[in-house]
């Protein structure tokens, strides 16, 4: 299986903003444009859509250093999935 590589927008948690993964409920990542200390939670799911469950990562504390991101197009993301601009990360349509 593919390694876990999109996020689904999660409701009105993603309206109160992040500093880290610590801040987010359990199954959500703090994500971040690039060279932004601040994001918003989403949903971890894999390439299936299937909601993920993994432990806040430590390096996920501080600006988001990663210029490209997890995708620049939509056809960098699986099938029912779009890339999000803004976050440059793939979103589930």
């Amino acid at each position: 299986m593919r390694k876990v590589l999109a996020v689904l927008l999660f409701g009105l948690t993603s309206l109160f903003g992040c500093y880290s993964d610590f801040d987010c409920s359990m199954g959500e990542r703090c994500v971040k444009k690039s060279f932004q200390s601040n994001g918003v939670c989403m949903e971890e799911v894999d390439e299936f859509g299937m909601k993920q469950y993994e432990l806040p990562d430590p390096d996920s504390i501080g600006p988001n250093m990663d210029m490209d991101g997890q995708c620049s197009f939509d056809m960098d993301c699986p099938i029912g999935f779009r890339c999000d601009n803004k976050y440059k990360v793939c979103i589930k349509r």
